[in-house]
């Protein structure tokens, strides 16, 4: 049975030949079955691909040397289009159809106004819509609540500050009674290198706008610092409502069209792959962008979800590490009492290479090297 440990050096050996190829979408490592519990679990490469030739020409599997012993690592290929940044309100149009029409598990509740805005609803700039994922506060000196999402929902283009809005502006016409705040920090984009998370904040004009809470569920009482293959994780999006998904694969590579952003094809490193646990489910749709995963069974944030397959299928969500963006801005979950929310330390251990990969500390630095803020 392949271990973890092997997955990652096969993956290691494909992913710079591989991605060379524009129909290989991404790369991770996941396990043959990803229900079995963790210490019957064989590990396996997962290649994302929609092109035949790819799914016939593969290797089925690959032997390497892992801590002296000749493994056998199996490689999948699974079904997946290019995944798209694309999964704002407005692409609806793009697929087909308008905000929360024609779109199963659609829900409206979560595309209109709230005030003390939670997380789990719409929010955007003037044009678009995509989901608060978080209410979050600083890290040091907690109290001052702040809306955090995704760049690409809060940011125009990567640059420039933006008037925020809940609804987002695709939900509702910007209005002084949509108008919330505005982005007050995000990490900028490399156009040219790698990425590790997409993420803004925004700072509401009025603290009494904000409430730290998460629909569905209440209070968020902290996050954890990894995840591992097969775990169960929960969000409410926008679009999709409240859904659940299991961890798929870990440690992929995946290229992302952030083409409506006008920054051509991104490149992302060390992500997430969930998919549905529950058939036909749909998990990541048009306007679910920057919604936080949640572990099933404490609530604790785990992934933030910032891309989806460019056709909505809507069963697979690529996401990252709550963890790392908050780490680099400073942030926190924000309490119902006013204090941080606990970051809890997960030990990869036994099976290291089956759980979300830390950061090194130069990944650590880019990430700080990225931060624009405003006053």
């Amino acid at each position: 049975m392949a271990t973890f440990y092997a997955a990652t050096l096969v993956k290691n050996k494909l992913v710079s030949l591989l991605m060379k190829y524009p129909t290989i979408n991404a790369i991770g490592i996941g396990a043959v079955d990803m229900l079995a519990p963790l210490s019957q679990m064989e590990a396996c490469v997962n290649v994302y691909t929609t092109s035949a030739t790819v799914q016939t020409n593969m290797p089925k599997s690959i032997t390497v040397l892992a801590e002296g012993r000749s493994e056998a690592v199996q490689v999948i290929t699974r079904p997946a289009t290019t995944f798209s940044m694309g999964n704002r309100g407005s692409l609806g149009q793009t697929f087909g159809f308008a905000a929360n029409q024609g779109v199963p598990n659609a829900s409206s509740r979560f595309t209109e106004r709230i005030r003390p805005a939670i997380a789990g609803y719409s929010v955007g700039e003037s044009e678009d819509a995509g989901t608060l994922g978080l209410v979050v506060t600083e890290q040091n000196q907690p109290g001052e609540l702040f809306i955090f999402s995704n760049n690409h929902v809060l940011v125009f283009s990567n640059q420039g500050r933006a008037l925020t809005y809940q609804p987002g502006g695709f939900d509702q016409a910007p209005s002084a009674a949509t108008l919330i705040g505005s982005v007050n920090s995000f990490l900028s984009l490399d156009e040219v290198g790698s990425n590790l998370v997409d993420v803004a904040t925004a700072q509401p004009f009025r603290s009494s706008d904000l409430a730290p809470l998460y629909a569905t569920v209440g209070e968020v009482p902290g996050w954890v610092t990894a995840f591992q293959v097969g775990d169960r994780l929960k969000k409410v999006g926008r679009t999709t409502g409240a859904v659940s998904g299991v961890v798929e694969a870990v440690n992929v590579t995946a290229r992302v069209d952030y083409t409506e952003d006008q920054l051509g094809i991104l490149l992302f490193n060390k992500q997430t792959l969930i998919r549905a646990d529950q058939f036909g489910q749909q998990i990541d749709l048009p306007g679910d962008s920057g919604s936080c995963w949640l572990r099933e069974d404490n609530n604790l944030a785990a992934a933030v979800n910032f891309a989806g397959e460019a056709t909505p299928g809507g069963t697979l969500s690529l996401s990252y590490n709550v963890d790392w963006a908050l780490e680099a801005l400073g942030l926190a979950v924000a309490r119902i009492n006013g204090s941080a929310g606990q970051r809890v330390e997960v030990q990869r251990s036994p099976n290291f290479f089956a759980f979300t990969p830390p950061l090194t500390p130069s990944e650590r630095a880019q990430l700080r090297s990225r931060v624009i803020r405003f006053s």
